[in-house]
């Protein structure tokens, strides 16, 4: 599937029921992360019959044992993201959440992968502190801000990785119809809390 083309229903359908391999994952995800609203509709109408329980195990189980999260802190993730991390531990957890949303020094895409690992790594420890991790990954993921085509492909796949950590997160606390609602919103075009950030990384891409 190359960039312009739309991807077919097979892989739509295995995107949906949680079967495509990482790849398909990853390219259907930046199809519909480039706003393409015919490929969302079309998720959104797979979506409609209802998601059986259970349907999205085997979607959290390959998330598990991907090497990007799951395995400790990203090799990848530079010093500069481990400082800011530590300078929003520093804050109260309100002031943290609010400068993750609102301060454009907190918008780095290794911050976005730590805080989505914290999560991660809080899963069976403590569900407040784990929710509070994924919500601001995706915070910042959201805000992310790309120049190249190159960087604006980066962002998606950190908006997606951060997307699926706050509805893994959304899930093992038992709110399926949050984490549902959640990847519902990441899927949409439409949705006023997603779409300026989808409109700059159309742009970009």
């Amino acid at each position: 599937m190359t960039d312009c083309e739309h991807p077919s229903d097979d892989f739509l359908r295995r995107f949906v029921a949680g079967t495509a391999s990482r790849d398909e994952g990853r390219q259907i995800t930046a199809h519909l992360l480039r706003g393409c609203r015919a490929c969302a509709d079309r998720v959104q109408v797979l979506l409609l019959p209802g998601v059986p329980m259970g349907a999205y195990d085997a979607v959290f189980k390959h998330l598990e044992s991907s090497p990007r999260l799951g395995a400790g802190t990203p090799t990848s993730v530079d010093a500069e993201a481990a400082k800011l991390l530590a300078e929003l531990d520093a804050q109260p957890a309100l002031r943290q959440e609010f400068l993750a949303r609102n301060s454009r020094r907190y918008l780095s895409p290794d911050l976005a992968r730590l805080l989505a690992q914290r999560s991660f790594d809080l899963r069976y420890q403590e569900p407040r502190p784990m929710l509070r991790a994924a919500r601001m990954a995706v915070a910042v993921s959201e805000r992310l801000q790309a120049t190249t085509p190159e960087e604006a492909m980066q962002h998606a796949d950190v908006r997606a990785l951060c997307t699926s950590q706050l509805c893994n997160a959304l899930r093992v606390t038992n709110d399926l119809t949050g984490a549902e609602r959640a990847m519902t919103e990441a899927l949409s075009p439409c949705s006023p809390k997603r779409s300026p950030r989808l409109k700059e990384s159309a742009i970009h891409a």
